[in-house]
């Protein structure tokens, strides 16, 4: 028989400005706003979670971010903060602050753009 599996979905934005730098190349600074969707997911199907709980454990972290220059933090010296560097930053720090909550992220999904977005999913 199969398992159900529980899963909560936020969805937030960030807004921050960035520069990108290529080779010789250096772009300017613009700012942007990324749309950021987390999929949650519960370690046991025991009782349900609050979604205001889990919603601010994910807001401490893209709080972070708000209003701030990527190329500035300490995690995108000598890497470029693309959409992809970015998602694998919050899916570090998101991961963190769920570890005590009982549940694990389990896809982020950082757009952007409403056409261009960027996954991570963890398999089961």
């Amino acid at each position: 028989m199969a398992k159900k599996i529980y899963s909560y979905r936020f969805s937030s934005f960030i807004n921050a400005s960035q520069r990108m730098e290529w080779g010789d190349h250096v772009g300017e600074r613009y700012p942007h706003t990324w749309q950021v969707e987390c999929t949650v997911v519960k370690n046991d199907n025991d009782e349900f979670m609050l979604f205001s709980d889990i919603e601010a454990s994910i807001g401490t972290v893209l709080d972070s971010f708000q209003n701030t220059y990527l190329n500035d933090l300490a995690e995108f010296q000598g890497k470029v903060p693309t959409t992809e560097n970015l998602a694998e930053l919050l899916f570090k720090r998101i991961s963190e602050v769920l570890k005590d909550k009982n549940c694990h992220l389990k896809k982020i999904m950082v757009g952007e753009s409403p056409t261009r977005q960027f996954s991570i999913e963890i398999s089961d």
